[in-house]
């Protein structure tokens, strides 16, 4: 997934890990759904952007510079 400098906030529970248990299931709500949560899941974004210029609660969400 690309990036720009303000992203959809219906990604905010990936980059938050806003888990729940359920039912014995670890969980993630992304809109209406509940979803399986795998505690081996990873989420890569990357951008083209030579400067960008994220908000504080995206930065905090383990943003790495390469």
């Amino acid at each position: 997934m690309k990036l720009r400098e303000i992203l959809d906030p219906a990604l905010e529970p990936i980059l938050l890990k806003q888990t729940f248990i359920s039912g014995g299931r670890v969980l993630i709500r992304l809109g209406d759904s509940d979803i399986d949560y795998d505690k081996n899941f990873r989420f890569y974004m990357t951008t083209k952007l030579p400067n960008p210029h994220y908000l504080p609660e995206v930065r905090a969400a383990s943003l790495r510079g390469f």
